[in-house]
C-alpha cells in the first residue's frame, strides 16, 4: 500500500461510517497512488488528510497536533457545495469534491471529481453499435428526480404538481415505476428508496450496454457517482446543469436546462449512429484525459508544483 492511501486511513475519522466503507475508496486510492508514483523523492514532504464533515465550521482531527510536513486535505462528501474558506490557511492545497465553481476560489483550493464507485466496476469498453441498450437509467425517485419522471410519464400533459405528489403516488404504486417503453429498446425505472433497485453487478452491465446514461441531480447535488461512471463506460450522457469546474466544462455531457427537451433530443441521437459514435469517443477520451484516476493525479501533481512555485523565493520546489 502507499503511503499516501496508508496516511488516507490514518487520518480519516467520521461518525457513521468507516474509511472502507467509503464508496469512492478505490478511486481515491488509484489516483492518490499515482499521483505518489509522479511525486517520486517529494511525496514524504506531504501528509495528506482524508476529510468528510456535514458541519461547515468544523476541523479536521488531523489539525489536532503538529506536523512538519505540507498538509494537503482531500476534502469529500460536502454535497452542499460549500467552499471552505476557513480551512484554506490551515493547509499547503485542498482538494475538494462538490465545489459549485472552480472560479474565484483561494489559490491552494481546488475541485476534485467525486469518480467511481466500489459497485460499479472497470469493464471493457464497446461501440455504441454494439450495445442493445438504447438508453438506461435506474434510480431512487428523489424529490429532485420529478421533473425527469413527469417526462416519462402521463404526468407531463397535467399542471405541475408539489414534488411530494408524484413521490407518494409512485411509492403507494399508482404510477409506473418502469418507463422503459418511452423509448425503443431501453431500461429506465424508478425505484422507491435509496439501493433498492437492481445488484450492482446488473447495473454494471447494464451501464456498459447502454448507448444512452440518464443522469438527473442525486438527493442534494447536481453531481453524482453515475454522471463519471457513466463517463468511463463511454456512454452519451446526459444531465441536467452542472458545475462549472474543469470536470464538467466543455465536456461532451448534452447538458439539458429542462427535462420537458428530453424524448426530442434522444429521439435525434438514435436516429443519428454517426454521431452517437462520435460522442462516445469523445466521451471516453474525457474520462481519459480529464477525470480517470491518472488524469486527476496528474492535476493534482500540477497544482502541488504550482504552489510550490509560488511560494518559493528561488521560484523552485
Amino acid at each position: 500500500m502507499s503511503r499516501i492511501v496508508e496516511s488516507l486511513r490514518h487520518t480519516f475519522r467520521h461518525a457513521v461510517y468507516r474509511y472502507d466503507d467509503l464508496q469512492e475508496k478505490g478511486f481515491l486510492e488509484g489516483l492518490l497512488s499515482d499521483l505518489e508514483r509522479r511525486l517520486g523523492d517529494r511525496a514524504g514532504q506531504y501528509e495528506f488528510v482524508l476529510y468528510s464533515s456535514a458541519d461547515n465550521t468544523a476541523l479536521p482531527d488531523a489539525l489536532a497536533s503538529a506536523s512538519p510536513r505540507k498538509r494537503v486535505l482531500i476534502y469529500i462528501s460536502d454535497e452542499m457545495s460549500r467552499v471552505p474558506r476557513h480551512l484554506c490557511d490551515k493547509f499547503f492545497a485542498i482538494f475538494k469534491c462538490y465545489l459549485p465553481s472552480d472560479r474565484g476560489l483561494p489559490d491552494n483550493l481546488f475541485p476534485l471529481p467525486l469518480g467511481c464507485t466500489a459497485g460499479v466496476a472497470d469493464r471493457p469498453v464497446r461501440a455504441p453499435a454494439e450495445r442493445s441498450v438504447n438508453v438506461f437509467f435506474s434510480g431512487n425517485l428523489n424529490r429532485n428526480r420529478v421533473p425527469l419522471y413527469r417526462e416519462l410519464t402521463w404526468l407531463r400533459h397535467l399542471p405541475c404538481p408539489a414534488r411530494s405528489v408524484p413521490r407518494l403516488m409512485h411509492r403507494a404504486g399508482w404510477l409506473p415505476r418502469d418507463c422503459s417503453r418511452i423509448f425503443p429498446a431501453s431500461h429506465i425505472t424508478f425505484t422507491g428508496g435509496f439501493q433498492r433497485g437492481m445488484s450492482g453487478e446488473d447495473y454494471c452491465r447494464m451501464l456498459y450496454d447502454a448507448k444512452i446514461a440518464l443522469c438527473p441531480c442525486g438527493f442534494v447535488s447536481r453531481e453524482s457517482f453515475r454522471h463519471y461512471e457513466a463517463l468511463r463506460a463511454g456512454c452519451v450522457v446526459i444531465s441536467e446543469p452542472l458545475p462549472d469546474t474543469r470536470f464538467y466544462r466543455g465536456s461532451p455531457i448534452i447538458v439539458l436546462d429542462n427535462w420537458c427537451n428530453l424524448r426530442r433530443v434522444v429521439q435525434d441521437l438514435l436516429r443519428e449512429p454517426e454521431r452517437l459514435q462520435t460522442l462516445h469517443h469523445q466521451t471516453r477520451k474525457w474520462w481519459q484525459d480529464v477525470c480517470c484516476e491518472e488524469a486527476v493525479a496528474r492535476f493534482m501533481k500540477d497544482k502541488l508544483d504550482l504552489l510550490e512555485n509560488a511560494r518559493s523565493p528561488s521560484g523552485e520546489p
